[in-house]
């Protein structure tokens, strides 16, 4: 798993520069609706996270191979008006830099839950699992030993990626999943390095 910045909990936008960009990454757009200069940070943030993971495969990723992205989905249904396809916009932008990079939106929530950084509850891969399923028009794009790259932006206690490799893996078993994240979440007064 590759992550680029450390994300402190239950800390506000003016922590840090990674809390700041997370923060804005994650307006949600009833929010926008409510002060629609809003916007423009939530979009920069966009931006800023499509730029640092184009950098990271550019630096990392063998030219020779092909990578799938593919975001994991949040925890509405596409459906629902509260559907936000802010990673998905990151994927798209990213796919658009790179030739041998390409993006599949495989996998999608069959029921809309309550927002993972909005519960008090704990994150369980079971849960999750439960509501994953694999979008059967883009599976016929994934062929047999693909490298796919599960992206998301921030990683807490990976049970969105435990779950979405695992749905993954079991279509496809030869391929190898691995997974981007803007940043890892850490509590605050605790080292990323612990």
């Amino acid at each position: 798993m590759f992550y680029a910045r450390t994300y402190t909990a239950g800390q506000g936008y003016q922590y840090s520069e990674t809390n700041q960009l997370i923060l804005n990454f994650k307006i949600r757009y009833d929010d926008i609706k409510r002060n629609p200069q809003r916007r423009q940070y939530k979009q920069r943030a966009i931006q800023q996270f499509a730029k640092e993971v184009t950098a990271l495969l550019r630096d990392q990723l063998d030219p020779s191979l092909s990578l799938i992205l593919v975001p994991i989905p949040p925890s509405k249904e596409r459906s629902h008006p509260e559907y936000d396809d802010r990673v998905e916009q990151v994927v798209k932008a990213v796919a658009a830099n790179i030739h041998t990079v390409s993006w599949l939106p495989l996998l999608q929530v069959t029921t809309s839950m309550e927002s993972y950084h909005s519960r008090s509850a704990g994150r369980n891969p079971e849960d999750i699992y439960a509501v994953l399923q694999l979008d059967e028009a883009s599976a016929k794009y994934c062929q047999p030993n693909s490298i796919i790259a599960l992206v998301d932006d921030v990683l807490t206690s990976g049970a969105h990626f435990t779950a979405a490799r695992r749905r993954i893996q079991e279509r496809f078993p030869d391929t190898t999943v691995i997974g981007i994240f803007w940043a890892k979440a850490v509590s605050y007064g605790v080292s990323s390095e612990t």
